[in-house]
């Protein structure tokens, strides 16, 4: 898999929990209390302004308990 923080700027991660809207509101608090905040045009994607890194939560589809959360470098 072409996922590696060096080469592509980018870690994925899988969890067991759906990523509904109490689980995305929970983690929404917790972000934001590390100064991440909701983009307001994408929607499961939180910025962080000091490092210009991105978490992007993807849901697992029907198939699939849990969701994908992106976590992505900055780029330039």
């Amino acid at each position: 898999m072409d996922d590696a923080w060096d080469s592509n700027g980018r870690r994925t991660y899988l969890h067991d929990e759906d990523a509904d809207r109490a689980f995305l509101k929970q983690l929404q608090r917790i972000l934001r209390t590390l100064e991440w905040t909701a983009d307001p045009d994408k929607l499961r994607t939180f910025g962080h302004a000091g490092s210009g890194e991105i978490i992007e939560i993807e849901p697992g589809g029907s198939d699939t308990s849990g969701h994908f959360l992106h976590h992505m470098k900055a780029f330039d």
